[in-house]
């Protein structure tokens, strides 16, 4: 994708830090570089050697955290001053073959608040491990800042050695119970895809401001967790059922075919490496009318469940398998996508400075472009308090008048599903929202 779009930002992957208090600017960089050099992906660069790409992991990359002291600028411009330098950082392009695919910007506001801005090429890195970057370089700042060793294990595997792993698995066959698995489940016929175009579907598209926002908060966002667990759930599967439930509501049909991103890291050594293990899965859920609520709950558990337990096949060899069957069409696979982030990550006070994360949406209202095959993509935040969501559609292949309704009708269906009876249909819940 680089090559065939160069120099572009799509795959860039920014977070933004708010750090308030007595900084130890030097203890903070001193942390970066250890995580820098406990992660290889953090030194990988990617190039074509001979016609093959491959991938070369430097012994030693050298750190670069650019600081900007923003003291000077008057309180009426700062906000606008900050929102620019982060904009021009975080959409500058990455350089696959020279690198490095990982970048740091300190933002100085005043004597006692700055912001931290990371940037990773997604290449390198994936939503798990953002997470895992932010424990260790609190960890390691505490542990530097008062002068000591930190206590974080050293990683026993690299991501170097997974992709030879996994390489050696896929020759020897070990995959085939997993392709197995998909190629049934996924097996023709596959009715249309939901908010179908022939004429655009395999296309890329940029998708810059034609979004929708929803936020789910306080006693409602309880609720959806009092209702997971006693429907021995995740908040995740109910959100799936509502989606499933919407979509079948508002196009009529009964096959829904979702994909989603799954970690992909089942191997405990695989959890504490920084790299991008995420991989793509495929939800296909029959819903019906007539079929009580609860158990789509139960339908949607086991097919995430399923999918999961098989989950380590790449999604671009089950492709090249799904290929080989009879009927096949891959326009037919799906073209809603769904990326569920429950990171979980708080606000930390340590060693005199609170580190926090920020949405940069704070300081950048437009959301920023992404690049994508699906009509619709959802981009999902569970949070300790409420689930946030963006919904992005592409216009070439929406119909505005099902763009606009699908939004609230999530929502909606989400607070019927909590509040219907034990044996109410999808049908009979759907026709209480008001909104089919």
């Amino acid at each position: 994708m680089d090559q065939i779009i160069p120099g572009t930002q799509f795959f860039n992957m920014p977070y933004l830090y708010h750090l308030n208090g007595d900084l130890n600017v030097e203890a903070l960089e001193k942390a970066l570089k250890e995580i820098v050099h406990r992660h290889a992906a953090l030194r990988t660069v990617f190039d074509v050697i001979h016609g093959d790409p491959v991938q070369i992991v430097n012994k030693n990359v050298e750190l670069d955290l650019v600081k900007i002291n923003l003291r000077c600028t008057s309180p009426s411009k700062l906000s606008q001053r900050s929102a620019n330098l982060i904009l021009k950082e975080r959409e500058r392009p990455f350089q696959l073959a020279t690198g490095p695919l990982f970048r740091t910007l300190l933002l100085e506001l005043n004597a006692s608040t700055r912001l931290l801005l990371v940037t990773m090429h997604h290449i390198i890195s994936d939503y798990w491990s953002m997470q895992l970057f932010r424990q260790e370089l609190v960890a390691l700042y505490k542990a530097f800042s008062e002068d000591r060793r930190a206590s974080l294990k050293t990683p026993v595997v690299q991501y170097s050695d997974y992709a030879v792993w996994e390489r050696q698995l896929l020759n020897l066959g070990l995959f085939d119970k997993q392709v197995s698995y998909w190629t049934t489940t996924l097996a023709p016929p596959l009715p249309k895809l939901i908010f179908s175009n022939k004429h655009t579907h395999r296309m890329l598209a940029t998708l810059g401001n034609k979004s929708k926002q929803f936020e789910l908060d306080g006693t409602f966002f309880e609720s959806l967790k009092s209702k997971s667990t006693s429907q021995n759930c995740t908040p995740f599967m109910l959100f799936m059922t509502a989606l499933n439930i919407s979509l079948h509501t508002l196009t009529g049909q009964e096959d829904i075919r979702i994909a989603t991103m799954v970690s992909n890291r089942n191997i405990p050594q695989f959890h504490v490496i920084i790299c991008n293990f995420a991989n793509t899965v495929i939800l296909r859920t029959h819903i019906s009318d007539d079929l009580i609520v609860d158990e789509a709950i139960q339908r949607v558990r086991k097919v995430i469940i399923a999918a999961q337990l098989n989950q380590e096949v790449p999604f671009e060899f089950l492709g090249r398998a799904l290929r080989r069957q009879p009927s096949w069409n891959a326009d037919s696979l799906a073209n809603v996508l769904v990326m569920y982030d429950r990171s979980g990550f708080h606000s930390s006070t340590l060693s005199g400075i609170t580190f926090a994360p920020l949405n940069s949406k704070d300081f950048i209202p437009h959301a920023a472009p992404i690049l994508t095959t699906y009509a619709i993509t959802f981009r999902v935040k569970e949070m300790l308090t409420k689930l946030t969501g963006t919904i992005n559609f592409r216009a070439d292949t929406c119909n505005p008048r099902t763009t606009a309704r699908l939004t609230p009708f999530l929502v909606r269906i989400l607070m019927a599903i909590l509040s219907q009876s034990d044996r109410t249909t999808v049908g009979n819940m759907v026709a209480g929202t008001a909104l089919k």
